[in-house]
């Protein structure tokens, strides 16, 4: 479409405010922006300007300098899915020598958390590149780290990954990042093999602490200090070659506690 021509465009946001209405529209929260390296990205940010809506572009690109140069031209109107993370979260899970160390600061949801739209997969990268070990690793990451998490439909209903009423999947992720996971997010601990950050809480999200360990054979883990004294700490989400249950802690009067997770897997501790 030539979104320059007055009667294209005044057609185009004719249609948008239709989508978006209530009364005599469809009610639509937010949009969705196929493959934005290929037109005006003017048109983007007159839309979302315009509605002030929730809007996440789909600029493919593992550079987070160049999606952020193009969230400069849209005036920071809008998210974007987070390609670059998506790019180290299938390292992380595919790559046995991945070093854990390259994944703190690896997407945009580090640099600008509110612009970050995280994913594990797509119905583009399934079929192309996706990730095919160990994928849970990779949603205990976005669900648990600041961004807005996109779950791949696949995975929750073809692949298997939800596993309902128990601790082990998507399913119990969900409800970790609808109850604990608000506030900032803090490194606390990272070598090649064990990964371990704290979600700082806000409001009524109490915050926790995700743990991801990829070592093939062993658990892993390590003293952290924690901003939690004399606080218990439940192991709530779980999940690795060794399905055995992390043991629940409790952090001493300067917050430090040891926490662990399975051979290639994930802890998630709420206090």
């Amino acid at each position: 479409l030539c979104h320059d021509n007055p009667y294209t465009y005044l057609g185009v946001m004719e249609y948008i405010r239709w989508l978006r209405d209530r009364q005599d529209g469809i009610g639509y929260d937010g949009f969705r922006y196929d493959a934005v390296k290929y037109y005006d990205s003017w048109i983007v940010q007159s839309i979302q300007e315009w509605q002030k809506c929730f809007g996440v572009v789909e600029y493919w690109d593992g550079d987070k300098g160049a999606i952020k140069g193009y969230f400069d031209y849209v005036r920071w109107s809008c998210s974007a899915f987070d390609f670059p993370l998506f790019y180290a979260l299938r390292e992380m899970c595919n790559n046995p020598s991945y070093d854990m160390r390259r994944l703190w600061g690896s997407g945009l949801n580090t640099d600008v958390p509110m612009h970050s739209v995280s994913f594990c997969d797509n119905h583009d990268t399934d079929r192309s590149q996706p990730i095919v070990t160990d994928k849970l690793l990779a949603y205990a990451y976005i669900l648990t780290h600041e961004g807005v998490p996109c779950i791949f439909w696949k995975d929750y209903y073809n692949y298997g990954l939800a596993l309902p009423n128990s601790a082990n999947g998507i399913d119990k992720l969900c409800q970790i990042h609808r109850d604990y996971a608000g506030g900032e997010t803090k490194l606390l601990y990272c070598d090649d093999r064990l990964y371990i950050a704290q979600r700082n809480g806000y409001q009524t999200q109490k915050g926790l602490l995700a743990v991801i360990n990829t070592d093939p054979s062993s658990w892993r883990g390590v003293w952290v200090q924690t901003q939690w004294p004399n606080t218990p700490l439940t192991c709530a989400a779980w999940w690795g070659h060794d399905q055995h249950k992390p043991f629940d802690q409790r952090t001493d009067g300067g917050g430090w506690v040891p926490l662990y997770a399975a051979p290639r897997g994930y802890a998630v501790y709420v206090p």
